[in-house]
């Protein structure tokens, strides 16, 4: 994370700023969204790379639970009507 930080992706974030607000969907995902907070002085620079790491890992939980869930509900042809409907209700 601070070499992706370092190599530009704060440059990357400040310049969607000046295009986008803060809001946009690019810039609410994981990372960007945290850039955003420390540039809005809402975080620290010093915590700027473990929340990215925290909210990268509380994504990938959510992940396993979801996928947990669809292999205890069934296995599926990718293109089954049923996986879509099973898909749609974990994420509504």
């Amino acid at each position: 994370t601070g070499l992706m930080l370092e190599q530009g992706w704060i440059a990357e974030t400040e310049a969607a700023l000046l295009k986008h607000p803060s809001q946009c969907p690019g810039l609410m995902s994981i990372g960007y969204r945290e850039i955003v907070r420390w540039q809005e002085g809402l975080l620290v620079r010093e915590d700027l790379d473990a929340a990215i790491i925290l909210a990268t890992r509380q994504y990938a939980k959510r992940q396993r639970t979801l996928f947990r869930h669809l292999a205890a509900e069934g296995q599926w042809h990718p293109d089954s009507p049923q996986l879509a409907a099973t898909v749609s209700r974990h994420f509504s």
